[in-house]
């Protein structure tokens, strides 16, 4: 069982690498014009993050992380004949300092004391999302309680298929906003913003929170070269 310390270090790792490693399906078709893409968080500040994408037939061949200019992360996807991604292959990993060719199941790990069950609409949008985390609670007499979170996040969807608003609660009191380090902080209520080129992908996003808007992430898209 995890303790409190630990779980918003597990929530943004667990958040990151879901971000990472998925891929939209209602994008697939119009990257398919494209062999490449650079998705960059946080594009003003000097520090920044970016993800670097080479495609093949809109699927994700290979992936770089960049912490800011420095190489972070490499690693290329496997898959099957019906195009369903069976595993990926680090080439690339920062933390270990140095290039290996491990393996990486595609399954998750499975944590006891984290799961997530999410509810679907027609396109496959996820509309409602609950984040189960249980951790160890010590309270003023030093005594440890086992403590079940449950965050419920209702989405909302534009025309093509991207978030314009979410929405959170929690079963226990919560104080907004949650500060995470590492990511930007969680409010109860926050929606979103896009800028999209001419095949419908978006290109520049943007975040709105108490009615102010904030520039927080942005795509290149490179072409495929025609013979």
């Amino acid at each position: 069982m995890i303790k409190k310390s630990q779980f918003q270090y597990l929530v943004i790792f667990i958040l990151y690498s879901l971000f990472s490693f998925s891929q939209e399906k209602n994008e697939i078709e119009k990257l398919k014009k494209y062999n490449s893409y650079e998705h960059i968080i946080s594009p003003k500040p000097k520090h920044h993050w970016t993800y670097k994408y080479e495609l093949k037939n809109g699927l994700y061949s290979k992936f770089e992380t960049y912490d800011s200019k420095e190489l972070a992360l490499k690693q290329k996807f496997i898959y099957d004949s019906i195009n369903k991604l069976k595993y990926s292959i680090s080439l690339y990993n920062r933390n270990d300092g140095h290039i290996s060719d491990t393996l990486i199941e595609t399954e998750s790990e499975i944590y006891d004391n984290f799961s997530v069950e999410k509810k679907h609409d027609s396109f496959n949008n996820v509309i409602e999302e609950k984040i189960i985390m249980k951790y160890q609670e010590t309270d003023s007499l030093n005594n440890e309680k086992e403590v079940i979170q449950i965050e419920t996040i209702f989405y909302k969807y534009d025309k093509l298929n991207n978030i314009i608003e979410l929405n959170r609660s929690f079963n226990i009191p919560t104080e907004f906003p949650i500060v995470y380090g590492g990511g930007r902080s969680h409010y109860q209520n926050e929606k979103f913003r896009y800028i999209y080129n001419e095949n419908g992908l978006w290109t520049k996003k943007y975040w709105i929170i108490n009615g102010k808007e904030f520039f927080i992430e942005k795509r290149k898209f490179h072409k495929r070269k025609l013979l």
